[in-house]
């Protein structure tokens, strides 16, 4: 379960909550399974949502994976306190957890019948895993939600595909917006939102295609867009969906490319830019060339300004020995390679 362990190690190294003890635990329900998101408990435990796929035949041609839910709660080294598992006829990806208070918590994903397409979602669940409530927000919003965050309001951003939409905690869409870019690209999928710290206004970064370049966009409490940027650095720009801010507002993000192809192997190329709070590039890093690293998850540790990122390095790819290994990487405030390791 690769994807919940970086999550954990990121956590441990840039977090003082994790500053008592070391851990790195991996918890294996199936061999397809990644986790989506993860939050605090009022107790400083660590809430962690996760899915794995079952896959039913929905006609002669193509199998679908539907995906199952687990929950697990650990303690700050790591051990399980509580773990619950999910399953109904309903597909459902969650890609965000918050604590509406000691014994209830919300999740915003997709959800849908299996073999169809899914709608932006939500459930409701009680601190012991059991489903309070679990509705779509509408049939106009249809889609597979990428990400979400929570505003200073305490209503939440979800976004994916062309879609931003604003919710509140009991299952009301608040507003929406279809994000429309067909005149240049044919294809737009948003990938990832924060919120900006004391306001209602986020960052949402996506991909767009075809040609291939990110895109990154502010836009305001009523989803009005305050400036909007498009990076293109290669034939091949895309994101996994790794970006963060850091203390003074400015932007972090990654951008995954191919470098090299030999024996019709392709290989990635990453690279780390840090932007002013416009989105203008303050300044750019290449690495990993010659690999296939794909970054998840990027932060800065306060007191030092280091910038830590982790993901996969998919040896796979490389050697087809059906491994993934855990990929940490370590920069100074300006981008530069301090050290790196793999689990």
């Amino acid at each position: 379960m690769k994807k919940l362990t970086i999550l954990l190690i990121i956590l441990q190294l840039g977090n003082s909550l994790f500053s008592q003890c070391y851990f790195q635990e991996t918890y294996g329900y199936s061999n397809s399974e990644s986790s989506r998101c993860y939050t605090s408990t009022l107790n400083n435990n660590l809430l962690i949502v996760g899915s794995w796929q079952d896959y039913i035949s929905c006609n002669p041609q193509w199998d679908y994976g539907i995906n199952q839910l687990y929950i697990l709660e650990i303690d700050t080294c790591g051990s399980i306190i509580k773990e619950k598992t999910i399953q109904n006829d309903t597909d459902k990806i969650i890609s965000f957890i918050d604590v509406l208070d000691s014994s209830n918590y919300l999740l915003l994903g997709s959800m849908g019948i299996p073999c169809e397409n899914p709608y932006f979602g939500f459930m409701q669940i009680s601190s012991e895993g059991e489903i309070i409530n679990s509705e779509i927000f509408g049939e106009d919003y249809e889609g597979l939600c990428e990400d979400a965050t929570k505003l200073t309001n305490n209503n939440y951003v979800m976004v994916g595909d062309d879609l931003v939409l604003v919710v509140n905690s009991e299952g009301d869409a608040i507003t929406s917006r279809r994000i429309n870019f067909s005149k240049n690209y044919s294809y737009l999928k948003l990938k990832k939102v924060i919120n900006i710290p004391e306001t209602n206004d986020v960052i949402i970064l996506g991909d767009l295609n075809y040609p291939f370049d990110l895109i990154l966009m502010k836009l305001d409490k009523d989803l009005n867009t305050v400036w909007e940027q498009i990076y293109d650095y290669s034939t091949f720009d895309h994101t996994y969906g790794c970006m963060g801010l850091t203390e003074d507002n400015s932007i972090l993000l990654s951008n995954t490319f191919p470098d090299t192809t030999i024996d019709s192997h392709v290989y990635q190329k990453n690279q780390i830019l840090k932007l002013n709070e416009n989105g203008d590039p303050l300044w750019s890093q290449f690495y990993h060339g010659m690999d296939s690293i794909a970054l998840f998850n990027i932060g800065e540790i306060k007191d030092t300004k280091e910038i830590i990122v982790s993901g996969i390095y998919d040896r796979d790819s490389i050697d087809y020995t059906n491994n993934n290994d855990i990929y940490f990487m370590r920069l100074d405030s300006l981008g530069n390679f301090i050290n790196d390791t793999e689990f």
